[in-house]
């Protein structure tokens, strides 16, 4: 098992196939409602699988399928994409900018 580590702390064990791109995992539904609502960018900007960096990756979506209905258990397949040049960019300038009208208010004041 691997840990997928999310930027606010919450950590899931995950299947040992998963990686930056695709990570897999039985679980709960309850367990599943909770991963998929904390994958926001900001949870993923710092995020980890293992020991590789969840840095410039996108959550695109999930796929679940039961796996025991009297458990509850089902199998979870989350898939990502690194962020495109473009989104890295416009990323960057919205810093930029969210700066720049911190900076202009301290003078203005």
């Amino acid at each position: 098992m691997k840990t997928f580590r999310l930027g606010d702390g919450t950590e899931y064990q995950v299947n040992n196939e998963s990686n930056r791109d695709f990570i897999t995992l039985t679980c709960e539904t309850a367990v599943a409602e909770s991963l998929i609502e904390k994958l926001t960018v900001d949870n993923l900007k710092t995020a980890t699988i293992g020991d590789e960096s969840m840095l410039n990756m996108v959550y695109e979506g999930f796929n679940a399928s039961p796996v025991d209905e009297i458990t509850n258990e089902i199998y979870v397949s989350l898939s990502f994409r690194g962020k495109r040049d473009m989104e890295i960019i416009n990323e960057r300038l919205d810093e930029q900018d969210a700066a720049l009208m911190e900076l202009a208010e301290l003078i203005v004041g």
